[in-house]
């Protein structure tokens, strides 16, 4: 649970600033997407969370978690490739980018 409890502080962090930015005062909901690689349980994320948020703007919040899948494209042909793929199928180039499934991003606080 560790490793959910250090992405919720920095969930909590990036809150807090989106919220002293806007001039809110307490925060009641938290939009947060996170990649499949990066999240090993949601239950404990959102442990966490409530955790790491008691005493602040941000306690009794609620965190609405999209999981973005792992997906890549490859650097040589532009093919888009799904989950899993560690070399290119349409020209069995190994120079992969990580389009997506890594990601810890606020987007939106209420």
């Amino acid at each position: 649970m560790h490793h959910e409890t250090a992405m919720a502080q920095d969930i909590l962090n990036s809150a807090l600033a989106i919220a002293s930015k806007k001039g809110i005062k307490k925060i009641s909901r938290i939009k947060v997407k996170v990649g499949e690689t990066r999240l090993a349980n949601k239950e404990y994320l959102e442990r966490g969370f409530e955790m790491v948020s008691s005493g602040s703007p941000a306690s009794g919040a609620r965190l609405k978690i999209e999981v973005t899948p792992l997906a890549g494209r490859c650097k040589k042909c532009k093919t888009f490739l799904k989950k899993d793929s560690f070399s290119c199928p349409s020209c069995a180039s190994g120079d992969i980018e990580i389009a997506s499934g890594q990601e810890l991003l606020v987007e939106e606080v209420e």
